[in-house]
């Protein structure tokens, strides 16, 4: 894994967190471990924007300069961009340089899947430490995302499967890419079609344009 630090400096102001008022920190900052994908011209992490700065709770606040880094062995790669995935913002998308596998020496990058809603069974990756056998079942109307598939008490006791949680990584069972738990129950699926560039799969934003990150309170939204 290749540690992501990201840090968003605003102005603070107040957000709500289960419909109740709280402070919000004027400088955040967080560290991720984001997943390597290749896509059809780019290498891309991706992460739960709950492991970043921009989580879409923080909506609504002002905020005036942003910056991150990639980080291993004593390099570092700067990030100057990042997107936020339309099918589901709660996924970010970070480009990284051309020469960022050279510079950080990234050893593990996952290929798309071509259609990773065809995939009942999977494996559901936490850290790059933690995984387990997951099913999932596609939801009627729900083109964008997997649902996982509950056990019953039975099932449970006589062969328990992994409980996945909101950031985690989904992999086929050969090791390709196929999406990151959105939640505790849904899955966001990313093909290689979704991540070509003639698709404008992401809203970017770039970190170093001050107009982009003052806008990101409505952004979040």
């Amino acid at each position: 894994l290749v540690p992501l630090s990201m840090q968003l400096n605003g102005s603070g102001g107040i957000v709500y967190k289960n419909n109740k008022p709280v402070h919000a920190p004027k400088n955040l900052k967080r560290l991720a471990q984001p997943v390597l994908v290749q896509g059809k011209e780019y290498l891309y992490a991706l992460v739960h924007s709950s492991q970043t700065p921009f989580d879409l709770g923080m909506a609504g606040l002002t905020w005036n300069t942003a910056n991150g880094a990639f980080y291993k062995g004593g390099k570092n790669v700067s990030v100057h961009w990042l997107g936020f995935m339309k099918k589901d913002p709660r996924v970010v998308a970070v480009p990284l340089h051309p020469k960022s596998k050279e510079i950080l020496k990234t050893a593990k990058i996952y290929n798309l899947s071509d259609r990773p809603q065809d995939h009942a069974e999977a494996v559901v990756v936490r850290g790059g430490k933690n995984y387990g056998r997951v099913l999932f079942r596609v939801v009627p109307g729900q083109a964008n995302h997997v649902r996982v598939v509950k056990q019953n008490i039975i099932e449970k006791l006589a062969n328990p499967r992994f409980l996945p949680q909101k950031g985690d990584v989904v992999l086929s069972r050969t090791g390709e890419f196929l999406g990151v738990m959105v939640n505790d129950n849904y899955c966001l699926m990313v093909s290689k079609d979704d991540m070509a560039q003639k698709n404008k799969f992401a809203d970017f934003v770039v970190l170093d344009k001050k107009t982009d990150i003052n806008d990101l309170g409505k952004k979040l939204k």
